[in-house]
């Protein structure tokens, strides 16, 4: 068993206080540390970089595509076989991680990191899939906002199991699908349910469900 302790270069911290139990996991984390390395470095002079990596897992995102006034970089990983951590890196001059998340008993069978603009606050923030059902396709999954002055990461515990959730900004509604309603006989017509921000918390208003009647 090796623990590594080990300084910060270009913003990514060489396995500090990481147990290795053997070699195997040793070349993983290192193969993990290089790769990000060269990203961040590639980052610097590109407009964007996108990279992706099933095993081990990584994805890497730069460009400008939480504000056009800030370069970005969000790196994705998985620290063992359940938990996921999120970094979020600003160019400043050089890199500067800003904040980072981990969630546990995470999914990347069906990740899918999206950039869009949740709270209406004027730039983007993070919405990571971890599954989507068969049939009337409906996403869930970790919705993550960012402060657009400090570019804090703040997750919504509260988003975490609405569908399909579709921010609307001229009526500052966040819109999601729920389960279907109990007429027996509709299929692939779920129940619309509205949502606006109170304070830093997304708060269901309404919810309309399609009429049996109409739908015979």
């Amino acid at each position: 068993m090796i623990c590594l302790s080990c300084k910060e270069e270009n913003g990514i911290k060489h396995p500090t206080q990481t147990v290795i139990k053997n070699d195997e996991e040793r070349n993983v984390v290192y193969k993990v540390r290089d790769t990000l390395e060269n990203l961040l470095q590639k980052a610097i002079s590109k407009d964007s970089v996108n990279f992706d990596n099933w095993s081990p897992f990584i994805s890497f995102k730069s460009g400008d595509f939480i504000s056009k006034e800030k370069k970005n970089a969000i790196i994705a990983t998985m620290a063992n076989d359940s938990i996921l951590k999120v970094e979020l890196y600003e160019l400043k001059g050089k890199w500067m991680k800003n904040s980072e998340l981990t969630f546990s008993k995470a999914l990347i069978i069906q990740f899918d990191l999206r950039m869009i603009d949740y709270d209406f606050d004027g730039s983007n923030d993070i919405y990571i899939q971890q599954s989507a059902s068969n049939g009337f396709s409906i996403s869930r999954g970790f919705l993550i906002t960012i402060d657009p002055v400090t570019q804090h990461m703040k997750y919504h515990p509260e988003a975490r199991e609405l569908g399909n959730m579709r921010p609307e900004p001229n009526e500052r509604v966040v819109y999601y699908s729920d389960k279907y309603n109990d007429c027996p006989y509709i299929k692939g017509k779920p129940c619309i349910v509205f949502n606006k921000w109170q304070g830093d918390k997304l708060t269901t208003t309404k919810i309309v469900c399609p009429e049996c009647d109409e739908l015979k």
